[in-house]
Order: C-alpha cells, then structure tokens, then sequence
C-alpha cells in the first residue's frame, strides 16, 4: 500500500530542519488526508483517499501512565526542538506526553496539527 511505503521512505529521509513540511508532503503524495496520533500507545490512524489504515505502534516506555495537566510551554518546546531537527520522532512523542498531549491530528489538506488533552482541544499551528 502506497501509505506503508511513503512511511518507509519517511524513516529514512535524512533532513534536519524543516524535516516534518517534507514527510508531509511525501504522505499527502501518497494519499492521506489525515493522520492521528494516540499517546501513549503510539496507534496511529491515517485516512486516505482510500479508507483508513490503522497502524498499532510500539507504546512510549513512560513512568507515568496517566497524561500529565498540560503544559503549553513543554509543548512549544517540544515542537521546536522537533522543527530544528533536534530529536528523534519518538522522543518527540515522550515530550508531548510529558507536556499533557494524549493525542494529536494532522490535516494534511491545511497543513495543521491539532493536539488534544483529557479530550480537550489544545493548540493548533
């Protein structure tokens, strides 16, 4: 399937900065519209123009299993030390969760993320 293979060649793209707007792009490419993230079992759920894809993750290695009250300044953090290339994808993920994130969305068509805690809302960029 076209989403396994763009999430193959995302694992081994080798850009620093500005690395996420490129697998965004490789991923729209292949068909998604979507992509939602639940932390901290790391289940992964893209749509397509296809249909959905359901991805089980491996879960975060965490010492506490119940989200932390969010923190928008660890969530900004995190973002930015992502955006600069400056951690790992799931490293990226431990410090969301860190900062209260249970689960975040990606729109492919408006290019934005939308991150969620306890259900609520959080930020969008």
């Amino acid at each position: 399937m076209l989403v396994q293979q763009a999430l193959k060649a995302g694992m081994v793209m080798n850009i620093r900065e500005g690395r996420f707007p490129h697998f965004a792009d490789v991923l729209y490419q292949a068909g998604v519209i979507s992509n939602t993230w639940t932390l901290p079992t790391c289940h992964s759920l893209y749509i397509t123009r296809k249909g959905p894809v359901s991805i089980a993750g491996e879960p975060l290695v965490i010492k506490r299993t119940t989200p932390n009250r969010f923190d928008e300044q660890r969530l900004y953090q995190a973002i930015q030390k992502d955006l600069l290339g400056h951690s790992c994808f799931r490293t990226f993920l431990t410090e969301i969760w860190s900062a209260g994130v249970v689960s975040y969305t990606v729109d492919f068509i408006t290019r934005t993320v939308t991150y969620y805690a306890h259900g609520d809302l959080l930020r969008a960029r």
